[in-house]
């Protein structure tokens, strides 16, 4: 890493450690954080309020064009021979976000407006919502890590919010423990859908080997589990 020419992160946060890490070993290497730029959100009523900046950008489409933006930047100012081949691919590859930004509200659409809402894992789907008009009820995890653990009352409290509301699903990361989710699911009758991807891909012979797949597939499974 220290002999790389750019490091890109996602910044807002999400990966501090890490930069520090790289500080540290030397090099002088450039950190590209692909969300510079771009204002976070600030929490709805009835939202869990997190414990820090929500850096989820890259589950709004649209504002992962400016995380194109920032890497063919990135690209061309350290390599500026390569200027035009940068710009004609974050060009094309903008034209794919904005396509998958009308598939995607053309799919959340067929949702009856009275069941668009979410309950996440942890605090993840901000953007998301905002961007496509649905409602976070409330979070597993009412925090942005997932390391940290809800306590009694905040069950207690997403049970209620989740039989108050109506929520039809549970959405949990692959990679992360349903357990907490299905004692809620128990209780309320719920689903629990716990194989979003929103975090990682798949092998190239999944069904997420990209980012915009990875999208895709999320949306099918929130799609399939509201409608």
């Amino acid at each position: 890493v220290a002999d790389a020419d750019l490091f890109i992160v996602n910044g807002a946060g999400l990966e501090q450690t890490l930069e520090d890490t790289v500080r540290e070993a030397g090099g002088g290497v450039r950190v590209v954080r692909a969300s510079e730029g771009l204002t976070t959100r600030t929490p709805r009523p009835g939202e869990p309020q997190g414990d820090a900046v929500d850096p989820h950008f890259w589950l709004d489409p649209t504002l992962v064009e400016t995380y194109v933006e920032n890497i063919r930047a990135a690209f061309a100012a350290v390599d500026p021979a390569g200027a035009a081949t940068y710009a004609e691919n974050a060009t094309a590859y903008t034209e794919e976000l904005e396509a998958l930004d009308r598939w995607i509200a053309a799919q959340v659409d067929t949702i009856p407006p009275a069941r668009r809402k979410l309950v996440m894992n942890h605090v993840s789907h901000g953007y998301f919502a905002d961007r496509y008009g649905l409602t976070v009820v409330g979070a597993v995890i009412p925090s942005i890590g997932t390391d940290d653990a809800p306590t009694a009352r905040q069950l207690t409290d997403l049970t209620r919010a989740i039989e108050k509301t109506g929520a039809a699903a549970i959405f949990v990361e692959l990679g992360q423990s349903p357990r907490l989710a299905e004692q809620i699911a128990a209780e309320t009758g719920v689903t629990v859908v716990a194989d979003l991807r929103d975090h990682s891909l798949s092998g190239p012979d999944g069904e997420a080997p990209t980012y915009i797949e990875m999208m895709r597939h999320d949306t099918r499974r929130i799609v399939e589990a509201l409608r």
